[in-house]
């Protein structure tokens, strides 16, 4: 009596973690369409030279690898459970059924949601870094400006000089000549 309630206990355990795994493996696909076109944005962002310049490249390496890491565990959800039907009872029983595994896909959902944050931020640094682009090209436009108003001041201040040389040398002509 007792042995056949802890049978019962743990068909249904075997059950509850069947079902479970079932419907990962459902959702495995759309997970990793996930991953592979996150890893694709961060593999672009990547090579944009101004991830070495805000020295992030290190940060957005490891999102890479982390969401790799995710990809290859998630391929592994389609091979954790294989079914047979049981002839005599007609029951659906696991012949592979690893609690670890299941563990592990709900720590790398974890992760997944972790990993998502950390991809906003890295969007959000590659946003800040496009405002400090636009701002750096403003400011550059201002300082050529800026150059050619001290261009045009430096020309202005020697055309003064020359001007003043001029008016001086005029004026000492005509007091040469005045005192002829």
């Amino acid at each position: 009596m007792e042995e056949d309630r802890e049978s019962d206990r743990v068909i249904k355990q075997i059950d509850f973690l069947f079902n479970q795994l079932q419907s990962l493996k459902q959702k495995a696909p759309s997970f990793e369409a996930k991953l592979e076109e996150k890893i694709t944005k961060l593999q672009h962002i990547s090579k944009d030279p101004t991830v070495d310049a805000l020295n992030i490249q290190e940060h957005v390496d490891r999102c890479i690898e982390r969401f790799q890491n995710q990809l290859v565990k998630i391929r592994r959800v389609g091979q954790l459970v294989e079914t047979k039907d049981e002839a005599d009872s007609g029951e659906r029983i696991t012949s592979f059924v690893n609690i670890q595994k299941l563990e592990e896909l709900e720590r790398i959902k974890s992760l997944e949601d972790k990993l998502k944050k950390e991809e906003e931020k890295v969007s959000d640094l590659a946003t800040s870094l496009g405002n400090c682009q636009s701002t750096l090209l403003e400011l550059s436009a201002k300082f050529d400006q800026l150059a050619s108003v001290d261009l045009v001041n430096q020309v202005r201040d020697e055309m003064d000089s020359e001007l003043n040389k001029v008016v001086i040398y005029a004026i000492d002509q005509s007091k040469v000549e005045m005192s002829e």
